[in-house]
């Protein structure tokens, strides 16, 4: 997805943000963040990378990107893997699976074929 703004950061303040407030609701407050960040096609920093520490002693990462397109499979993806379990997000609203650790069922919720209320967009701020 290609940034409207002329800002260095547009991709961390306009898109990203997003991701670390999710992060922070489910995991707990960052603490330490690390960052590789590109700006190989000139437009800002339109591709990084984050190695983020949680208060919790937890740890994850961020990978953000203006240089592709959200057409593709898969574009947003957040994975957390802890003690108790795994959740799985996919495509933002697309699907959802929760898996108790050493369990090899998972729980899934996915919209239904005709329920596209369910997967639009704009469920993504309820």
């Amino acid at each position: 997805m290609q940034s409207y703004s002329n800002h260095p950061f547009a991709n961390l303040i306009e898109t990203q943000c997003h991701g670390f407030d999710m992060l922070e609701y489910l995991c707990g407050p960052i603490v330490s963040i690390m960052a590789e960040m590109t700006d190989k096609t000139g437009t800002g920093f339109s591709t990084f990378s984050l190695s983020l520490k949680f208060a919790n002693g937890g740890v994850g990462s961020l990978i953000g990107s203006y240089d592709s397109l959200y057409a593709y499979r898969d574009t947003h993806v957040l994975k957390i893997n802890g003690t108790k379990g795994r959740v799985l997000i996919q495509d933002t609203v697309k699907k959802y699976s929760f898996q108790k650790a050493g369990s090899e069922f998972a729980e899934v919720w996915e919209a239904g074929y005709f329920n596209d209320y369910d997967r639009e967009f704009h469920r993504t701020f309820d």
